[in-house]
């Protein structure tokens, strides 16, 4: 799922829009959609509902990420906020960016470069602040790799409530939680995205997987755009 899809819904709208109208959260709980968004739709589910579609199996997911049941996903989401990727990771940044050219491996840095240079000028459907492209200095600026856990913890969490392995309501007050965090954070979801791809880029930073790094930004643009369904344009940051 890369950018041909992307603007087909752009231009036409969510394909999922039966699915997604039939599942329907109440609005209040709706902006807590817009933690885990990125992953759910690179993962080809509706990112405006939690439920996730029948023919994409969430447990498949999971269990790739070794997490086969409830106190699983909450090890895991409890590893992500009081340790996960970011602390180690924001450091090697500032050091890098410092002019340390060794803070980053090889295959790190020629990610990076790669990806600074596909994201500047790329249209960015950004809704609030009049963010319409990304810039190479605006993805510079953002430093660290917040995003990679906390959207990691939403977007399992999402997938563990579809799976059956904790209820609903827990899944809510886990998504209230990142959600808060978030806010907490960043003032964008520009910069929330910026900061969720340094985690994927210097995580996944293998050459193999650059095609699927720049299908997940553009799939993160388009969850601002002013069209219909759009969770981060309906639920904007700021």
């Amino acid at each position: 799922m890369g950018l041909l899809d992307s603007i087909v819904d752009l231009i036409g709208g969510d394909k999922n829009k039966e699915f997604i109208e039939k599942h329907r959260v109440p609005s209040s709980k709706e902006p807590l959609l817009t933690v885990g968004a990125i992953l759910t739709y690179a993962n080809q589910h509706p990112a405006q509902v939690l439920a996730t579609l029948p023919d994409n199996d969430p447990r498949d997911i999971l269990s790739t990420m070794q997490i086969h049941n409830g106190e699983g996903l909450r090890e895991s989401v409890a590893w992500l906020f009081n340790e996960g990727n970011r602390f180690e990771m924001d450091e090697m940044f500032k050091a890098y960016k410092g002019g340390n050219s060794d803070a980053l491996s090889g295959v790190q840095k020629k990610m990076y470069e790669n990806m600074l240079e596909y994201m500047d000028g790329n249209p960015l459907y950004e809704a609030n602040r009049n963010i319409k492209k990304m810039t190479r200095a605006f993805a510079e600026a953002v430093d660290g790799c917040i995003a990679w856990d906390v959207e990691r913890a939403a977007f399992w969490t999402r997938m563990a409530a579809n799976a059956g392995f904790i209820p609903e309501d827990e899944a809510w007050e886990i998504l209230r939680v990142c959600h808060e965090f978030v806010k907490n954070h960043f003032s964008t979801w520009a910069e929330y995205l910026v900061s969720f791809m340094n985690g994927r880029i210097l995580v996944m930073c293998n050459p193999d997987h650059e095609q699927s790094m720049r299908e997940v930004f553009d799939r993160g643009c388009s969850l601002g755009a002013p069209k219909w369904g759009a969770i981060w344009a309906m639920y904007p940051l700021g």
